[in-house]
């Protein structure tokens, strides 16, 4: 993958969580290997150094404040103590935590929980880093900060970003290629472009049915939007399309 910003969508379980968990050493790996820049993460020649994670979790420190949070993994991959300290306070500034740079995680809210696990990511220049639903727990204003933080982050640095996300507007705002992963399998890849076009038409559904099987219509179409968001339609004749928000479903009889 050549991109700098790639988004990953997925249901729950379709190893998005997974799959960066293997690539920054936090879960072992069944087969296959990892390079970044061409240097295996299992080489042991700290390829693993230039990564930063923000996991789903908030893995914190309980009597580390914020601060104290971003100095400390700063200067764990290799930054000064000046040089730390300048640039946990220009995170700060632009996450707008100026208020909660001295408190404790017990002491932060949800959004801030969440922006204070986004800031290590971040810290330090890491040449990737991974960002697992970064903005769950946000408001739409400091959503809106996040994504502008991961934009200038790129524009200052030589460096790349992997987002899993289910919220399209976040992938488009940040994302240059989107992948979408469906059962630990890539499913497809491509452009937001590319990728809405195929397949933002929604879908199709034709059901053949063996005679004197579920004969009401009404009947099967509540079958099938018990998997989806649609709205139950009104009673149709038999072979005219049901048409709902998410489905489109014909019924054919032999």
């Amino acid at each position: 993958m050549l991109d700098r910003t790639v988004g990953l969508l997925g249901p729950n379980g379709a190893g998005k969580s997974t799959l960066f968990n293997i690539a920054t050493m936090s879960s072992r790996r069944s087969e296959g290997d990892i390079a970044f820049y061409g240097q295996s993460i299992y080489s042991g020649a700290g390829a693993q150094v230039e990564v930063g994670l923000c996991p789903q979790g908030n893995p914190l420190w309980e009597f580390l404040t914020v601060t104290e949070h971003l100095e400390l993994l700063a200067q764990l991959k290799g930054l000064g103590p000046r040089t730390a300290s300048e640039e946990s306070q220009k995170l700060i500034r632009l996450l707008g935590m100026e208020k909660e740079a001295q408190k404790f995680p017990y002491m932060l809210s949800g959004g801030n929980l969440r922006k204070l696990s986004t800031a290590q990511a971040i810290i330090g220049a890491p040449r990737v880093a991974f960002f697992d639903e970064p903005s769950v727990g946000l408001d739409p204003e400091n959503r809106r900060r996040l994504w502008s933080v991961l934009r200038l982050m790129l524009n200052q640095r030589e460096n790349g970003i992997v987002m899993s996300t289910h919220r399209m507007d976040e992938a488009e705002s940040v994302c240059t290629c989107l992948g979408i992963i469906v059962c630990g399998q890539l499913f497809a890849y491509g452009s937001p472009t590319l990728l809405k076009r195929i397949y933002g038409k929604g879908y199709r559904v034709y059901l053949k049915l063996q005679r004197g099987l579920l004969q009401d219509n009404r009947c099967m179409s509540k079958l099938i939007l018990n998997h989806g968001s649609g709205k139950i339609p009104g009673d149709k004749v038999p072979g005219e399309p049901f048409r709902t928000e998410a489905n489109i479903c014909r019924i054919r009889r032999d």
